[in-house]
């Protein structure tokens, strides 16, 4: 295909305008960016110089970033200084730098990459309330190092709502689907690239507050005329059969249950038809039969949890009378209370302080 140029310049030589002669008109070589230093310029920048590398500048060449023209000083046919103003380095992001001419188009021009980037965050202290289970939600404030607008927070690994303070600060609120159980939560910061990443995890707490009165424990004949222990859960008024506890048999009575819900020792006769004391775990739903505690022959009943859910006190006939002995659940200990028992009188239905 003949150039425009070409065309024009055999319609001059037929009419006689030019020479026959006359040498071709030529275009200069065409300026060409091969590089650019530095190709990462930290966001938020104040106006940055960097160099150029490349092929044909001359003193008409014009550099273009993302479009906009910019201030530049050719050094040499192969090197020349370019001005990145702060506006164009205020968010993180690609700029695109074309060296050309004023006789091309700018599309035409290759084009080197300068990225700006964010900072990677740093958080340093994390200042929370008292968070309790079901809370509606939480605030807490994020200080630290090299936050951005666009950061963000994370708890649990779930993105929160994040609200830019400063570069020092954050605030964000945890919602109430992540208050709605007693734990340990991970907080952390995480900045979008180019540049950016996470920051280092801390972590918040998130405690059951103290409901008086919270669990009852209880029993109840209601399933076959069978005795069996409940419990109610005031707090939504949950009731909980304990199926790993109770037995399909056998009887079980007497509940005590520690002060945080979890413990409940009862006694039950599921042993051909002879009572021993039994320990429920609730949040492990695992029931203890308690053998260092309880004897193979004798009565061992009505049980009493101390508060802290360490020590259990009941009622054994194994001396012939009636008589108190106290379990130690951390030690797996068996004391019988020579100091409070009389040798010719019965004693049991007993009660421990916390």
């Amino acid at each position: 295909m003949i150039s425009r140029r070409a065309a024009l310049l055999a319609v001059l030589l037929a009419v006689g305008a030019v020479p026959a002669d006359a040498e071709t008109p030529r275009l200069d070589p065409a300026p060409r960016a091969a590089r650019v230093e530095p190709e990462e310029v930290p966001v938020g920048s104040g106006d940055t110089d960097v160099r150029v590398d490349g092929r044909y500048f001359t003193e008409s060449v014009r550099v273009l970033v993302n479009g906009v023209p910019v201030s530049a000083d050719v050094l040499g046919p192969t090197q020349l200084r370019a001005r990145l103003p702060s506006a164009l380095l205020a968010a993180a992001g690609r700029l695109d730098l074309r060296v050309v001419d004023g006789e091309r188009k700018a599309a035409d021009a290759v084009a080197v990459v300068v990225t700006v980037a964010n900072p990677a965050p740093r958080l340093d202290v994390i200042e929370v309330p008292a968070l309790s289970v079901g809370d509606p939600e939480g605030s807490i404030k994020l200080i630290g190092k090299a936050f951005r607008p666009d950061s963000a927070v994370q708890v649990a690994g779930k993105t929160v709502v994040t609200v830019f303070r400063s570069p020092e600060e954050l605030t964000a609120t945890v919602p109430a689907d992540l208050l709605a159980a007693p734990g340990t939560l991970t907080v952390r910061v995480v900045t979008p690239g180019p540049g950016g990443g996470a920051s280092l995890s801390g972590w918040i707490t998130v405690t059951d507050p103290v409901f008086p009165g919270r669990f009852v424990v209880f029993t109840s004949n209601r399933r076959r005329g069978k005795n069996h222990v409940y419990l109610l859960d005031r707090r939504g008024n949950r009731l909980d059969p304990l199926p790993e506890a109770n037995s399909p048999a056998g009887n079980d009575a007497y509940p005590s249950i520690s002060a945080d819900g979890r413990f409940i020792a009862f006694q039950s006769d599921r042993s051909q038809g002879q009572y021993d004391v039994f320990l429920f775990d609730r949040e492990k739903r695992t029931l203890d039969p308690l053998p260092e505690a309880n004897h193979p022959t004798a009565f061992d009943g009505f049980p009493a949890l101390s508060a802290d859910g360490r020590f259990i006190v009941f009622e054994s006939d194994r001396l012939g009378k009636p008589k108190i002995f106290l379990f130690d659940l951390r030690t797996r200990t068996l004391s019988e209370l020579e100091e409070a028992n009389e040798t010719s009188a019965d004693d049991g239905l007993a009660a421990i302080s916390n």
